[in-house]
């Protein structure tokens, strides 16, 4: 028999559907994530097993509804108010919010790609955090220390003023503060001292001043940058036996790889002067070695890691000499033997 169209319009959708409506998405939200979270079945079999599932009882409320043959509505309500027909609409609705879950999803759980994207977010939220953190370090690593109480602050703030802001008047205006206080024996801040009060006053003066402070704080690198930058070489060699007398612990007293040694008359008839000469710088040089290696660089420097490696320079360096000064000595000790001879 046919079937009329407002009794089938009753089976699909009875007179208060929104009950079934809701179990019906529900039981796909649940499908959804149980799918995503234990993966033991997944959302399109669900699909399937809903809609099997109300597809056989739509076939049982058809053949009923196909053998009524009266519009009363007890009757009616009879056959489209009951548990199969139930059934078949949970059915239906469930399948069709887990159609819609997968379409929305795009082959996926509607959770699997929230999540997916949630875990982009995440990552893109922790690259960011981990640039801002990088950016913070960059920061703070060229941040002026606002009330300087200790020598490491003062050289920090001249060394960023040096370096980073370009400004050698505040740099110098700090690293007088530095020596106004203290006297710390570090190459690197003699240095930055002189590099930046080059720029502010005249050489003599500033030599006289690293002189000066380099005796008032017994810091001997003060006097061996100035012997460094000195004009002559008699000043070059006074100022460094005076960091030799005051500090003779001090490596870089005895020998500095900046520094030019003294010139000595290599004329014929000098040649002992001469072997005397290399002799005192060969004694220079091992005694800088073995001062050197006694303590770490950071004694030395307070940015160590910006220094060449001064050690290996100096033992090529002896190195270089050893076979001069043995050549050398061989050829005087022959000129005495002959000189000794004609007497």
């Amino acid at each position: 028999m046919s079937l009329k169209p407002a009794l089938v319009q009753r089976l699909f959708w009875p007179e208060k559907p929104s009950l079934f409506v809701i179990i019906g998405g529900a039981v796909g939200m649940a499908g959804d994530m149980a799918s995503f979270f234990t993966g033991a079945i997944g959302l399109p079999i669900l699909a399937a097993i809903f809609g099997a599932l109300a597809a056989v009882c739509m076939l049982l409320c058809l053949q009923r509804a196909s053998l009524l043959k009266t519009d009363n509505p007890d009757e009616v309500k009879a056959v489209v108010d009951c548990r199969t027909c139930d059934a078949m609409r949970f059915g239906v609705f469930a399948t069709l919010a887990f159609l819609a879950l997968l379409l929305l999803g795009q082959g996926k759980t509607v959770t699997e790609s929230v999540g997916e994207q949630l875990g982009l977010i995440r990552a893109d939220v922790a690259h960011i955090s981990q640039q801002v953190d990088e950016i913070g370090d960059i920061a703070q690593s060229q941040k002026l220390v606002k009330n300087p109480s200790s020598a490491e602050d003062y050289f920090r703030n001249a060394w960023i003023h040096t370096n980073i802001h370009r400004d050698a008047a505040q740099a110098f205006e700090s690293m007088t503060a530095f020596y106004d206080k203290y006297g710390p024996n570090k190459l690197d801040a003699a240095d930055l001292y002189y590099n930046a009060g080059r720029q502010v006053i005249g050489r003599d003066e500033l030599l006289k001043r690293m002189e000066d402070l380099g005796t008032a704080r017994k810091d001997a690198s003060l006097l061996v940058i100035a012997a460094r930058n000195a004009v002559t070489p008699d000043e070059t060699a006074r100022l460094q036996s005076l960091a030799q007398s005051m500090a003779p612990d001090y490596p870089f007293a005895w020998w500095d790889i900046m520094t030019s040694p003294a010139q000595v008359s290599r004329t014929p008839g000098d040649p002992g002067a001469y072997l005397r000469s290399l002799e005192a710088q060969a004694a220079s040089l091992e005694k800088f070695i073995t001062l050197l290696g006694a303590k770490p660089a950071s004694a030395y420097f307070y940015l160590p890691q910006y220094q060449p490696d001064y050690e290996v320079t100096a033992r090529q360096t002896l190195s270089g000499l050893q076979p001069n000064i043995q050549s050398l000595r061989q050829s005087v000790e022959q000129l005495e033997k002959v000189r000794g001879g004609a007497q």
